[in-house]
């Protein structure tokens, strides 16, 4: 079973890495705006996500066959617990390095999504004339201003 876990961590180390850079691809996708690949990357990454979440499952049965439970403290204690030389935990540690990184990419590419949806609304909104309450301005005078505009600047 020791060396079932251990190929095992390192297959869905593996998958992690190929999630990273499906990852990557995508934050290049979104930089570049380029619909079809974001597509495209959205789809690896649903694959990619669910292969992981196949591969956490076993990954669970496995550490839960080996005789592990939740009340006798975290996974990572068990594994060095169980392991002498060690290898199970390197494994263990390089699974979650990699893990971390997928998380550290995926949040950075949500920011991205969310400052792309906040430029798009605001000029939406510049469109429909509906500019923000605190479009200020200063005046000849260097006082300052806010100006309101109600009227839209196209029309359909």
């Amino acid at each position: 079973m020791y060396i079932e876990l251990l190929n095992q961590l390192s297959a869905e180390t593996k998958l992690a890495k190929v999630m990273a850079k499906v990852l990557d691809d995508e934050r290049d996708a979104l930089a570049n705006s380029n619909s079809a690949q974001i597509d495209q990357t959205n789809q690896q990454k649903r694959a990619s996500l669910a292969d992981l979440e196949a591969h956490a499952r076993k990954r669970l049965q496995l550490v839960t066959d080996m005789g592990y439970r939740k009340g006798i403290g975290t996974v990572r204690l068990f594994l060095s617990q169980k392991d002498p030389s060690q290898a199970l935990l390197q494994s263990w540690d390089s699974l979650h390095r990699q893990l971390q990184l997928c998380s550290d990419k995926n949040q950075i590419n949500g920011r991205i999504i969310n400052l792309s949806q906040r430029k798009t609304e605001m000029a939406l909104n510049v469109l429909r004339g509906q500019l923000p309450q605190s479009n200020s301005a200063y005046n000849r005078l260097g006082k300052m201003t806010h100006h309101q505009y109600s009227t839209a600047v196209g029309s359909a």
